[in-house]
């Protein structure tokens, strides 16, 4: 017999709401319509765009065979169609599995083996590396994988929009107490682990870390990590910004000069950084004047420990506020920062 936690005790909860992600992008696109809710190096979606292209691909993932509760691992970068993605596979009911662009055979296997995923999504190229012919080796040695699409320009994810475009799709119906998303550990024992959230918890998770960063509409998330990992993703990252009608900027990569460009054009108020990503724009920053950071509101450094020397150095000398977080996928987390009171 499988766990199952008692939701109920959480229910008079600030924020709490037993709501799936598909009906919160509905509710979104009703409230913030025609404002852009994502953009990327190449492109950007309004609320209500992003909307209509989430219930396009659900009806196409529908036709091709995906059902509620189908597995599916998802391993795309920063980009708008990972955005589109997640929420179409949220309208149906089906869970994305967050495997990130690193990853390779050894980590897949093990995923697969355990959840026995019945699709998996790539993109066709990536920092050099083509993820094709990995996804056809994993589904020749995997029967439970009956599907594989692919984003590319020219791809199966942008040509499944088109072909449903402008019809309303039923879809099934979506508990919020059911699983929404597995995202992965950090694998300190080899292979990571599976970690499932509710539609619900994980929603509450990234509004309460909205709130604790006071994000509103006028915010600018900077999503340099990875987006499908937990912090960037939720911590409030692209979630709890969405949520609030704020803009949520998708670097393509994690270099520096990505990161100060992101922030120079957006005018970036938040993003989440590692302290070693930090070191070396610090470092930019010293020979390269051009950048203009002084939008930025927050940052948020975690993943690794941060060095009192270093987090001295970013309170003298950027124009933000340093908050450090600490926590787990599971839920846990820790937002720290000096003189940033909680409204």
């Amino acid at each position: 017999m499988g766990y199952k936690k008692d939701m109920s005790k959480y229910e008079n909860l600030e924020g709490w709401e037993r709501c799936g992600f598909g009906e919160q992008l509905d509710r979104w696109a009703e409230k913030y319509g025609e404002r852009i809710a994502v953009t990327d190096s190449e492109d950007e979606i309004s609320y209500m765009e992003l909307k209509q292209k989430a219930d396009c691909l659900a009806a196409a993932f529908l036709r091709k065979g995906i059902l509620k509760g189908d597995k599916v691992l998802v391993q795309l970068p920063n980009r708008i169609s990972f955005v589109i993605v997640f929420f179409a596979l949220s309208k149906i009911g089906a869970v994305p599995i967050m495997m990130l662009p690193a990853h390779r055979e050894a980590e897949l296997e093990g995923i697969i083996e355990l959840a026995k995923p019945a699709a998996y999504i790539v993109v066709e190229k990536y920092l050099g590396f083509s993820y094709v012919p990995m996804a056809n080796a994993m589904k020749e040695k995997y029967s439970c994988i009956r599907h594989i699409f692919v984003d590319s320009e020219s791809g199966d994810i942008s040509g499944m929009i088109a072909e449903t475009y402008g019809e309303n799709g039923a879809f099934p119906a979506v508990d919020g107490y059911e699983t929404a998303v597995l995202l992965l550990s950090g694998g300190t024992t080899g292979v990571p682990k599976l970690i499932p959230r509710t539609h619900t918890d994980y929603m509450y998770n990234a509004r309460m870390s909205a709130k604790r960063c006071r994000l509103d509409s006028s915010d600018v998330y900077l999503a340099s990590l990875p987006v499908a990992h937990n912090f960037p993703l939720c911590c409030p990252g692209l979630l709890g910004t969405l949520d609030v009608g704020g803009k949520v900027v998708l670097a393509s990569a994690t270099s520096p000069d990505d990161i100060l460009d992101a922030i120079t054009e957006e005018g970036v108020t938040i993003t989440a950084l590692v302290p070693a990503m930090v070191t070396v724009c610090m470092e930019m920053l010293e020979w390269d004047e051009d950048y203009d950071i002084s939008s930025l509101r927050i940052l948020q450094v975690g993943g690794a420990m941060l060095e009192d020397s270093l987090a001295d150095k970013i309170i003298e000398e950027w124009p933000c506020k340093l908050m450090q977080v600490f926590g787990t996928a599971e839920g846990l987390l820790s937002f720290t920062s000096r003189r940033m009171k909680v409204p």
